[in-house]
């Protein structure tokens, strides 16, 4: 069976995490070995070292005390050496030839390796560590001794086997590895577990979030985990939801925009087919069916506007054209613009002038008249007959405020929290016809402006809307929104 290729988070760990580690561990095994080499083989040459500083303390005394052969002596401590078991001591004469050794076995022909280092080595010692003339690993330390002022010198090597030492040292290398081996399994076994502690649930949450993305909005993830893993799947879950309510209010929308164009194409139709059919003769009717017509049509140009203004703000074309305005005037042309209709439905429309005078402000005047419409016109849609909608103006400080309130349905503390939202329609309108994104709209105005929208309410005692706008708009604002 071919191996699967390793790719993602779980390559990352085994470069990133377990690399490092890997790299880490043979580094301290490399700085073990070396550390274990240095104190096997100092303590074997500081051993030595205390055999060559003995014997040549020993024949300096000798020496001093007159009368002494130096090479007989040298010959009988070689001859006589007690050690001989554990290491080998060596006679050297001053071409630097073995001449007698503690084994009793000759070595003609062979020289000592160190000899010539005992010239310039610290009290007159050299030590080496190489394959003797047999092949085996040894360490010697020779002595230079001789007589003051005498030009031949002799010396004493003494010489020891590594193989134990390197045995030692082979099993104290092979420990150190298979501990580093098993602290590397330990770290691949536990972090393998916590790998797949992320890989299992951010798979889960990549297959969730492709089954969202075809449209599967039900589809939910377990939460196993308080941690960053668990907050992700929250957050998908979460937005599944919002999704999901979202897709709801958009077909919610389409059906409701397309009985909204259906109602008054369906009149303007319908009267056009019967004018049409009774001509100029019905003056009055013909008067009555026009007047209808225009109503219809002006209905449809605000629902085709929504539907434009909610395509800008989906594709971040939303903008508004700063510059000095009236709005105390707007404000008057807009409760006008409803007097009538009010007074149809027999509403009170008041109009506070509490600002008769209102210096001008930095806004767009048509997108703000179209917010002081949308606003009149939910109060009064939302008022029944004998109903009271009051527009307000005034200044305070730095910013221009309109507080437009009315005594109608009012909105539940649920729908208030998602009126701006784009499709929302709070309570379904109670059968009110409307696209759901006017007040969206009018918000996105607002902000624009740097302004805020506040919308207070209780249901069945009405509705209170506060719009404040800054009298000036920052520099950047001004220049291009």
């Amino acid at each position: 069976m071919a191996l699967q290729k390793v790719t993602g988070i779980t390559k990352r760990w085994l470069i990133n995490g377990l690399g490092t580690v890997f790299v880490f561990l043979a580094l301290l095994v490399a700085a073990f070995i070396l550390l274990t080499r240095n104190y096997y083989y100092r303590g074997v040459q500081s051993e030595l070292l205390s055999y060559a500083n003995s014997s040549a303390d020993l024949f300096e005394r000798y020496i001093k005390g007159g009368n002494f052969d130096l090479e007989s002596g040298l010959r009988d401590f070689v001859a006589n050496f007690q050690d001989k078991e554990i290491v080998e001591v060596q006679l050297i004469n001053n071409e630097g030839a073995i001449v007698l050794t503690s084994t009793g076995f000759g070595r003609s022909g062979e020289t000592a390796p160190d000899w010539d280092g005992t010239v310039t080595g610290k009290d007159n010692t050299a030590s080496w560590r190489g394959k003797s003339s047999v092949g085996e690993n040894v360490m010697s330390v020779c002595v230079r001794i001789s007589e003051k002022g005498a030009k031949t010198a002799y010396g004493l090597r003494y010489v020891t086997s590594l193989r134990l030492v390197n045995a030692e040292m082979r099993s104290a290398t092979l420990a150190i590895i298979a501990i580093a081996l098993a602290v590397l399994f330990f770290v691949m076994l536990s972090n393998s577990y916590f790998v797949s502690t992320i890989i299992n649930p951010v798979k889960e949450i990549g297959r969730t979030a492709r089954n969202i993305a075809l449209g599967h909005y039900d589809v939910r993830i377990e939460k196993r985990y308080n941690d960053e893993i668990g907050e992700l799947t929250d957050t998908i879950n979460y937005m599944a939801g919002e999704i999901a309510t979202t897709e709801q209010m958009k077909n919610e929308f389409i059906s409701s925009v397309s009985h909204e164009l259906r109602t008054p194409l369906t009149s303007i139709k319908g009267w056009s087919e019967t004018l049409s059919e009774l001509g100029t003769e019905d003056e009055e009717m013909t008067k009555k069916g026009l007047k209808v017509i225009s109503g219809e049509t002006d209905r449809l140009a605000r629902i085709v506007e929504d539907l434009l203004d909610f395509s800008r703000m989906q594709s971040g074309r939303f903008s508004v054209q700063i510059e000095k305005m009236d709005l105390l005037a707007e404000v008057e042309d807009s409760v006008m613009l409803y007097r009538d209709r009010a007074k149809r439905e027999g509403i009170t429309l008041k109009y506070m002038e509490n600002a008769r005078v209102m210096l001008p402000i930095e806004g767009d005047r048509i997108r703000l008249r179209q917010v002081l419409v949308n606003v009149i016109d939910n109060a009064i849609k939302y008022s029944k007959s004998g109903g009271t909608v009051r527009v307000e103006a005034a200044e305070i400080g730095e910013f221009a405020q309109v507080v437009v309130s009315d005594t109608g349905i009012g909105i539940s503390d649920e729908d208030l929290e998602h009126i701006t939202d784009k499709f929302y329609r709070a309570g379904k309108n109670g059968g009110i016809p409307g696209s759901g994104i006017g007040l969206a709209v009018v918000d996105e105005i607002i902000k624009k402006h740097n302004g805020t929208l506040e919308i207070e309410s209780d249901e069945g005692v009405g509705t209170t809307v506060i719009i404040t706008l800054p009298k000036k708009q920052p520099q950047t604002e001004k220049e291009t929104v």
